[in-house]
């Protein structure tokens, strides 16, 4: 018999919230970073800081997102990029998704 975990998780296809999507992400002199991010999770606000080679953001949604996601990013310097990962859950805890990022410096 099956125990814990919730209803939804067994109902759950996986198709809900995934797919590409996108990060812009500031950093400051002094290593605070903050951004937005878009695409099958919702809208959401990145707020984080850089130590050393690596980038840890806090995501939050946006207000007013039907579906609100919140999680965290964690990347790492690979080069002249930034590869690492996501992981997020609806504020409810009821889905919960993973995956990777990959960041590239663009011209400002």
């Amino acid at each position: 018999m099956k125990q814990g975990g919730l209803p939804e998780w067994s109902v759950d296809d996986g198709q809900t919230g995934t797919g590409a999507g996108t990060l812009s992400v500031t950093v400051l002199e002094d290593g605070t970073a903050t951004g937005s991010a878009e695409g099958p999770l919702g809208k959401q606000t990145l707020h984080g800081h850089v130590d050393g080679d690596s980038l840890s953001l806090r995501a939050g949604p946006e207000e007013g997102e039907a579906a609100p996601y919140a999680g965290a990013v964690q990347v790492d310097r690979q080069r002249e990029q930034l590869v690492g990962w996501f992981k997020a859950s609806t504020t409810d805890g009821h889905l919960a998704r993973d995956g990777t990022v990959t960041l590239r410096r663009t011209a400002r």
